[in-house]
């Protein structure tokens, strides 16, 4: 292992698949229940956060927070939620 190894090329990988799915989400939920794009979210988004999560885990949180704010937006839109809303009872939900 080397000492610059970083998670930062990943991260940005992820970032951008999860982006591209928001976009969908957002589109798809006028057409389909909450159940079906809860099941989108589970194919398409939780996959890419949870893979390796262990071992992410070990990077600055920094790096972590747009990936963080992504699902945030994810849930909020597959519950229709205003962008303002707080996502702890969302994510109960």
């Amino acid at each position: 292992m080397d000492s610059n190894l970083t998670w930062k090329h990943h991260i940005g990988y992820i970032r951008d698949k999860i982006s591209k799915t928001c976009g969908i989400l957002c589109k798809a939920r006028h057409y389909l229940s909450t159940a079906t794009l809860r099941t989108l979210y589970y194919t398409l988004v939780y996959p890419y956060l949870y893979y390796g999560n262990t071992i992410k885990a070990n990077t600055y949180p920094t790096r972590l927070e747009p990936v963080i704010k992504l699902q945030k937006k994810v849930v909020r839109i597959i519950t229709f939620s205003d962008f303002r809303r707080h996502s702890k009872p969302l994510f109960r939900n």
